[in-house]
């Protein structure tokens, strides 16, 4: 059996004390999420069944399915942050998913929709916030650009103050003719996502 060479010792030393020093440059006070994205999360349980319905009595229901929360910390292909995801299932027919998962020599796997993803870049001074929503053809971002909007809306459900998120996917040329394409989707603190309007005109509300 070959020693290793004494560079090849050095580059593993080297190559460790790179992802070691990554890694334990922030703690975990640094990947914790702030009120305000925490608040993004709060409304959702795995395992909870949320319904909508439109002006005509027609149902949307989707359950939450699952919370993922990683943590990645390195330098060299992976950046340090934090992620959470809320899954969500479609019924009774789970049209709308979130790609699939390859796994070697199994099936793909395929992946419920996130509902919202929160992500956390860490930083000393200036940590690093995305937060992506998904709701059937719907793919929007909430920032601090977000429309913020107080009136009667949500009135029944003692909620004036909401965020009205853009379709980013509403000019894609595969939804160009599509009337059921969610042009807005209305976010509150309280419950999340709360209502959300569709090119043909249906309009649909959470029901609690």
């Amino acid at each position: 059996m070959h020693k290793p060479t004494i560079s090849l010792l050095f580059y593993a030393l080297t190559l460790s004390f790179l992802l070691c020093a990554c890694c334990c440059k922030y703690d975990d006070v640094d990947f914790k999420f702030s009120k305000k994205y925490t608040n993004y999360l709060k409304p959702y349980k795995q395992g909870d069944t949320i319904y909508f319905a439109d002006q005509y009595g027609d149902y949307d229901t989707v359950l939450i399915s699952a919370i993922d929360t990683l943590q990645e910390c390195g330098c060299v292909q992976v950046s340090n942050r934090k992620t959470v995801r809320v899954r969500i299932r479609h019924l009774p027919q789970n049209r709308w998913n979130g790609g699939t998962e390859s796994k070697q020599s199994k099936p793909a796997t395929v992946l419920d929709q996130e509902l919202i993803v929160v992500e956390k870049t860490p930083d000393k001074t200036d940590p690093h916030y995305f937060t992506g929503i998904n709701f059937r053809n719907f793919s929007g971002e909430i920032s601090d650009s977000s429309n913020r909007v107080t009136d009667d809306r949500f009135k029944k459900y003692h909620v004036r103050n909401y965020l009205v998120i853009r379709n980013n996917a509403r000019n894609w040329k595969q939804y160009r003719n599509d009337s059921t394409m969610i042009l807005n989707l209305f976010w509150t603190e309280k419950y999340g996502l709360t209502g959300y309007e569709l090119r043909n005109g249906q309009q649909y509300t959470i029901r609690i």
